[in-house]
């Protein structure tokens, strides 16, 4: 009889031991799925309220090669950053007169075939992005900066046209640039800026960014691999 009842008691004590670990895991579960509705009902609802994210894309300026007075090589050092991101190599700036060799013998335009580059279409960066890199895009006009935000955060980075005086955004005059929008942190875009010596993970205002990529008609370019 006694050794019945030490039985029923082990038991009970593995029975309890076991229900509560399940609880735990039940809990902890929960609570992981409530964190992940969360955040993508954040991204649904298109406001970011507090939220940050910033994908890992290498960040190479574009200078060198040339000078920053004369260069035109952002579209390719764009492309040169998503390259090292999506396919894990490394950036550097002899890529991107590789990117102009390419563009060249793409279009046969001489004008390629020097350390500035030359300026790039929504179409040249496509093919590039494809022909030479692997990469697939699309060429999308956006509504608002939350359009770009929502790919950035499904892990296409996006190419944005905007304009840009002395390696800034800018609102109004400048001229035309293609920068690289990587995440989002409070209330202010992410970008990684080829066209500055300090564009890594360059902080913009929405309000900011918004009035800049708006000089550039809303033209963005979601990228994947």
């Amino acid at each position: 009889m006694k050794k019945v009842i030490i039985l029923l008691f082990i038991a009970s004590i593995i029975f309890s031991s076991c229900s509560k670990n399940q609880d735990d895991v039940t809990l902890a579960s929960n609570s992981a799925t409530q964190l992940a509705v969360q955040e993508k009902s954040a991204v649904a609802a298109s406001t970011f309220p507090g939220y940050s994210f910033c994908l890992a894309v290498p960040w190479l300026p574009q200078v060198p090669p040339g000078d920053w007075a004369n260069t035109k090589n952002c579209g390719q050092t764009c492309a040169v950053m998503l390259s090292g991101y999506f396919n894990k190599t490394a950036v550097n700036s002899a890529q991107i007169t590789a990117e102009n060799t390419w563009l060249y013998g793409y279009t046969g335009n001489s004008a390629y075939n020097n350390a500035n580059g030359y300026y790039t279409s929504t179409t040249q960066i496509q093919a590039l992005l494809l022909q030479k890199h692997g990469l697939t895009s699309s060429i999308l006009t956006g509504s608002t900066v939350d359009d770009i935000l929502n790919q950035a955060y499904s892990g296409k980075p996006c190419i944005a046209h905007v304009r840009i005086s002395g390696g800034t955004l800018v609102g109004s005059g400048g001229v035309d640039h293609w920068t690289l929008v990587v995440g989002f942190d409070g209330y202010n875009v992410i970008t990684n800026d080829p066209g500055s010596s300090s564009g890594y993970n360059r902080a913009y205002s929405k309000a900011a960014f918004t009035a800049s990529w708006t000089l550039g008609s809303k033209l963005y370019m979601p990228v994947s691999k």
